[in-house]
Order: structure tokens, then sequence, then C-alpha cells
């Protein structure tokens, strides 16, 4: 009675009462809370004035009345948040178990000490098997303290020790795994390194955890971020193969452990879609998308994710009808509600590349195919304002796409009026080998004009770039959305063959 005694002193007999249906109060469960206010009343009592002479306190239906009244007594306490506890899997048992420890918190702060200790234990061997790290080292910390406290158990306070020691370990690791992950991706967003250094960087970090991923196999928590830290730097690092294995073998340790989280398994499919993107195996990336598709949620941001990879994927592939079907069946309205501002650019820009694409005529959508809505390629250039700042990434493609705008246009006078700006765009920023691709392309770009626009004679001067363009060893995927090649190729098929006085002089005004 002590624990009954206890949870209703915290959560209130009026609130207890508000929880009950019983309109006349003849149930056995209210008469059960009038029994519990009388101190001096024993468990054997109790049962026997609710069943009768021969009852005690081990009468199964006693038992499983006083478990029905604690649940409507934590609900009380819980503000009326009703919520069924559910250990099934670990997503259930996550919520579940930090609502329990939410309870087990208002109970020690009101000094209900005895019901804190049962709901605690309880809530422990419920949820530890899941290794969800946080979870149990407070829930083990509770543990050792109420049993060093009320009802000392030398026994017990050295078990909840010990464990607690080992999740104490396990939460330090966890929370340098965690620091170490956000390092990468701020590096990611921020845009100031290249993704080669952003990848030598996070594999350097994941040998700190060499030991630790051995030591905690069968936390999903720490081996799913384990694994999602290895992938992103192995495809930074170029290693897309290896990327693509590790994300097999991740999700094989991941189903491994107990009840692995839904989330971090299709994680770990995201990154592997990217590995194969990244890969250039169209064939295996369609498969990966197909099966994808159908297990994440389509009005979900990971939903959206997938088709973002089979947009890219059709535009590097040179699967152009893939990309544009994927774009054209999308809930647009899903960007808006779900993604960030940030992230809405990204898709801005490969929306940009898929309509240039009709324009160009490598795309001629067929009358049975669901309708891109009109794309205004002015507002585009005039609105994409983040990656003005980062010089050596997403502006690339933008500035790339301005030009064969308008080429393809006819509107040669524009691009000549953002010549010199591509050249000393070329100069200050991509100097390095890393950049080799996108330098050639613009310094293509440049010979375009600079051969008034002329197919012969841009085709002559431009052999060298070219030639070392197609021979560079490193490739930026994320920034060259189609490949130079075919973009080269648009070029010249919008170029004239007849020489001319002044290729711009109709038009240089617009």
């Amino acid at each position: 009675m002590r624990i009954l005694r206890e949870l209703l002193a915290v959560a209130g007999k009026k609130a207890v009462l508000d929880r009950l249906n019983d309109k006349n109060g003849a149930s056995l469960t209210r008469k059960l809370i009038e029994l519990a206010e009388d101190p001096d009343l024993s468990e054997d009592n109790v049962a026997k004035r609710l069943y009768g002479p021969t009852a005690n306190r081990k009468l199964a239906a006693y038992k499983t009345l006083k478990s029905r009244l604690k649940e409507i007594m934590i609900v009380a306490i819980q503000k009326g948040k009703v919520m069924e506890l559910d250990y099934s899997n670990y997503n259930a048992a996550y919520e579940s178990g930090f609502r329990q420890l939410f309870t087990i918190q208002i109970l020690l702060v009101s000094g209900a000490y005895n019901a804190a200790r049962e709901i605690a234990k309880q809530t422990f061997y419920s949820v530890r098997e899941y290794e969800i790290i946080p979870l149990n080292h407070s829930l083990s910390n509770h543990l050792a303290y109420l049993h060093l406290g009320v009802g000392y158990n030398e026994q017990l306070v050295k078990k909840y020790n010990d464990i607690n020691r080992y999740y104490s370990k396990a939460l330090y690791e966890l929370s340098k795994l965690d620091n170490r992950y956000r390092e990468v991706r701020d590096m990611t967003y921020a845009h100031r390194k290249t993704f080669s250094e952003v990848g030598r960087r996070t594999l350097e970090y994941l040998e700190e955890f060499k030991e630790s991923r051995k030591t905690y196999e069968h936390v999903s928590q720490f081996q799913g971020m384990v694994y999602s830290l290895e992938i992103t730097g192995l495809m930074y690092a170029g290693k897309y193969r290896e990327a693509i294995e590790s994300s097999k073998k991740g999700e094989k340790v991941l189903r491994n452990c107990k009840g692995a989280s839904h989330s971090v398994i299709n994680f770990l499919l995201l990154n592997r879609l990217e590995s194969i993107l990244k890969a250039e195996n169209f064939e295996l990336g369609r498969s990966e998308i197909a099966s994808a598709y159908e297990v994440l949620p389509k009005n979900s941001i990971n939903g959206i994710k997938v088709v973002e990879y089979a947009i890219r994927l059709g535009l590097r592939m040179q699967e152009f009808d893939y990309a544009y079907l994927a774009l054209a069946n999308l809930n647009r309205r899903l960007i808006n509600r779900l993604l960030t501002p940030r992230h809405q650019e990204y898709w801005k820009i490969w929306e940009a590349y898929v309509n240039f694409l009709v324009v160009a005529g490598r795309i001629e959508p067929k009358e049975d195919w669901a309708k891109l809505p009109k794309f205004k390629f002015a507002r585009f250039f005039n609105n994409v304002p983040s990656y003005s700042r980062n010089k050596n990434g997403m502006n690339i493609p933008i500035l790339i796409l301005q030009a064969l705008y308008f080429i393809v246009e006819g509107k040669y006078g524009k691009v000549v009026d953002r010549t010199e700006a591509l050249e000393r765009y070329c100069s200050r920023y991509l100097k390095d080998d890393e950049n080799l691709r996108h330098n050639c392309f613009f310094k293509l770009l440049v010979i375009t004009v600079q051969a008034n626009f002329h197919k012969g004679a841009t085709e002559r001067k431009a052999k060298t770039v070219y030639n070392r363009m197609i021979n560079a060893k490193e490739r930026s995927i994320d920034i060259e959305i189609v490949p130079y090649e075919v973009l080269w190729d648009i070029v010249l098929e919008h170029l004239t063959v007849e020489r001319r006085a002044r290729a711009v002089s109709k038009d240089h005004a617009g």
C-alpha cells in the first residue's frame, strides 16, 4: 500500500477520481482509493474489505485491481496524457521509457521514493535490451540511489552502480561520437571545405572509435551513428564502393541488435543511395530506389530524399526521362512544407537543370506524362541567395546554367556580359586540382565567347582544354549535376555554323 499511497499523494485524489469512469462511486477501484487514504490499514485488511474475509494481499484479483489503479494514478501525474505503455519495438520502448522516466522524476521531487523505485525497476527491465543508452543510464542511476536510500540494499546498490558505470562510459562515447558527427555535418553544410577534405577529416575521426564500436557492438544507437559517419567519410573521400559495402554491413549489424530503430536503418538506406549515386551505377540505383519507395513513406522527408536521389541519378547518368518523371510525379507542396529554405534552394537547382534539358531538347515529355509547372529562369537566377557566398560550391552549377541557358536561347549578348566575371571567378576560386573540371568548363564557356559563338572555331580552340577536362581525375558529383561532356555537346549543338561579324549584335541589349 505504500506505493499506492505515495502515488495518490503526488497525483491528488481529485485528479485520480477524474480519471475514473465511476459516476455512482461504487466501483472497487473507487473503494480502493478510499481505503488507501487510511494509513492504519494493512494490505491484507484492505484485501479483506474488498473481497471478503478469506482474501489477502496475494489474491490475483486484488493484484490486478492495484495495477489498474497505479496506471490511473500515473496518468493523473502526467496531467492526463494517456498513453499505453508499449515495449514491443525500439521506437515504442523509447517513447514509453522516457515517459516513465519523466514520471519517476516527478515522484522523486515529490518524495514518493518507493513508487519511483518500483516504476524505475519495471521500466529498466522493460527497455534494457534495446540499449537506449541515455535512458538506461538515467534509470540505472536512479535505481542505484533509490536502493542506497529507501530500503537500503548493499547488494543492489553495487549491482546498479556497476550497471550505471557501464552506461556512463557508453554515454561518454556516444556523446563524443555525436559531437564528431555534428562537426562533419557542419563542415558539409557550411561548404567551406572541399568534399575530399571533409572525407579525410571524417575518416580520421572514425579512428577514435575503433575500440568502442567493438565494445558496443549490440547498441543500435551507437552502431547506427558509427556507420553513418563511416559511410559519409568514404563517400566524401571518393570511395563509393566501400561506402556501399559499409552500408550493407551496417544494416546487418543493426538487425542483429535488439529491436534496432527503423529510422536508423532507413538512414543507412539513404546513405547507400547516396553512395550508389556517386558510384554512378544507374541500374543498381534504380533498383535500390524502387525498394526505398516501398519502405519509406512518400509524404515524409525521407520519401522526398528518395525522389531527390532519383532525380540526381537520372541527371548524372543521362537517364533524363527518369529524372523528369521523378520530379513531375512529386507532390511539390511537400518541399515547402517539410524542407528548410536552404534545402529548398537545392531543389530549385535540380528543377532548373531538368527544365533546362527540356529547353535544350534533351527531354521530350510525352503526352501521358505528368507535367512540370512553368519554370521561370530569370526568377531562378535572381533568387538563389545563399549560394552566391559559396564560391567553390553550389554557386558553380548556377553560373554554368546561366551561360548555358542564354546560349541555347540565342541570347549571346547576355553571355558576353558575363565573360569577364567567368574568367575572374575561374582564376580566383577554381585553381586547385579538385576543381579542375569546373575550371576547364568555365574556360570552355569563355572560349565559346572568344570564338564569337562559331561552332567550328569553338571546337578548334577548345580542344586542348576539353581533353584536359575529360582526363581530370577528380569529379564532384554534387556540383557537376549533369556531366560536363553532355553540357558541352549541348553548347556545340546551339552554336552557329556560319561566320558573322559579331554574333551578339542582334541581342546584346537583351
